[in-house]
């Protein structure tokens, strides 16, 4: 754990300030163009394929349905290298943003809608002096601060695994799945597992925001004074986030599923929609900048 701390504090300084670098207005242009660029992209690939009549490329693992790897490795492979590229870049400036305003006032830190100081429960009345608030209030802001550098650890981790995922996911489009086909799944891998990490990170470190906006809904629409200042618009963005991720996993384990089944026609669909939904969970970081 020690090791962590010293390398949050030897990173994320510099990070810290390179990303509030960025004109908040532009940060929600990256998440909007690395979704635009893989939906262009999975649309050029699919689109190409059923209009030459769906065929089967040589070395294609499912006999029905061509996936993005198979169209690639013989049609618009410079599509598919730029837009991987474009993709891996801005999903990684992507993630780094959202872990870093998650923490700055102005952003996910502001006060909530509908909170009302009359909810706050008054000590005084309880027969608390000042001397004991003021010891309390010291222990909940130092549990509140080691609470943050953990965060901060994992959004550091989740970083670099966006980084480790963007990097091979450019690593196999270069090396296609027919002329380099072990390097490729060996990439893909990689890929889904960076994917995966971030993807959990992402939603623990947001996960106070998930939380809080079930609450909220579960509450009539009515703040709980303890939930924190938190901007609406990033909980609800954070909620559909994490529920799509969960949606992925669900997903996921129906695919593999239906290809132990041999069910390749249905499993090979499956693929390309899981794919799709990719796009919208890049579209839905731009929710988490708000102002």
């Amino acid at each position: 754990m020690i090791s962590l701390l010293r390398f949050y504090d030897s990173l994320w300084p510099p990070l810290h300030a390179v990303i509030l670098n960025i004109p908040p207005s532009r940060l929600p242009l990256f998440p909007s163009l690395a979704g635009a660029a893989w939906f262009v992209t999975l649309a050029g690939l699919i689109l190409t394929w059923i209009a030459h009549g769906t065929p089967q490329y040589p070395g294609q693992s499912n006999p029905d349905v061509a996936f993005i790897s198979d169209i690639a490795s013989f049609q618009l492979k410079p599509l598919f290298l730029i837009g991987t590229s474009i993709t891996a870049v801005c999903f990684v400036i992507t993630v780094a943003a959202v872990h870093v305003v998650r923490y700055e006032p102005g952003f996910a830190l502001v006060r909530c809608p509908g909170y009302n100081e009359d909810d706050m429960i008054d000590n005084n009345d309880n027969g608390i002096n000042e001397t004991n608030n003021s010891n309390d209030d010291d222990d909940i802001d130092e549990e509140d601060d080691n609470i943050a550098k953990t965060l901060r650890v994992i959004s550091l981790l989740s970083i670099f695994a966006a980084g480790v995922a963007s990097t091979a996911l450019i690593l196999l489009a270069i090396m296609d799945t027919f002329r380099y086909h072990h390097a490729h799944k060996f990439f893909l891998r990689i890929c889904f597992a960076g994917l995966a990490l971030q993807a959990a990170g992402t939603a623990i470190v947001y996960a106070n925001e998930v939380v809080g906006f079930v609450y909220f809904l579960y509450n009539g629409g009515r703040w709980q004074h303890n939930w924190g200042n938190r901007s609406l618009r990033v909980r609800v963005f954070a909620s559909l986030s994490t529920g799509l991720i969960l949606l992925e996993v669900f997903l996921g384990a129906a695919f593999i599923a239906l290809e132990e089944d041999r069910s390749y026609r249905t499993a090979g669909i499956l693929e390309w929609i899981i794919a799709f939904l990719g796009t919208g969970y890049l579209w839905l970081f731009c929710g988490f900048f708000d102002r």
